[in-house]
């Protein structure tokens, strides 16, 4: 009869160990459960956070998307602009010339001013024969002059 009281006595030992490890592990998987609890709302605050950061971000980027979509809108009516500023021109200066071809083509009398010149005749013999005055006979010669020397610079 002793070993049962023995062996009960170990087997109460071995039971009342048994528990309080069950109680330890217990309040251990409660504490770490809790512990697991306070990284997941840590982590999920972290998360709302960088959502929020990312909203912000992308509103940003819309925003300059945008901005961006408009300065090129404007750079190209500027460019659209200046093209028909330079058509404009070229097309100014393309009636200028004509007209400055037409300015070159002198009346008949003037070339015939030129011809008489060439043949050897005064400008005083040249007025009389085409009823002109001295003065622009001795232009149109002067002028004459002055377009040989300017070709034969270039």
């Amino acid at each position: 009869m002793e070993w049962l009281f023995l062996v009960s006595g170990i087997v109460m030992i071995i039971y009342s160990l048994f528990e309080k490890y069950r109680n330890i592990n217990k309040n251990n998987s409660f504490n770490i459960s809790s512990e697991k609890k306070n990284e997941q709302v840590i982590k999920k605050n972290d998360l709302v956070k960088l959502d929020k950061h990312l909203e912000q971000l992308n509103f940003l980027l819309l925003n300059s998307k945008e901005e961006i979509n408009r300065e090129l809108f404007e750079i190209k009516n500027q460019i659209n602009a200046d093209r028909k500023i330079k058509n404009d021109f070229s097309s100014m200066l393309k009636q200028e010339y004509k007209k400055t071809e037409t300015v070159d083509r002198l009346p008949e009398k003037y070339y015939k001013v030129i011809k008489l010149q060439e043949k050897g005749k005064k400008s005083e013999e040249i007025s009389r024969e085409l009823r002109l005055g001295i003065r622009e006979t001795d232009l149109l010669l002067k002028m004459q002059q002055r377009k040989a020397d300017i070709n034969v610079k270039q």
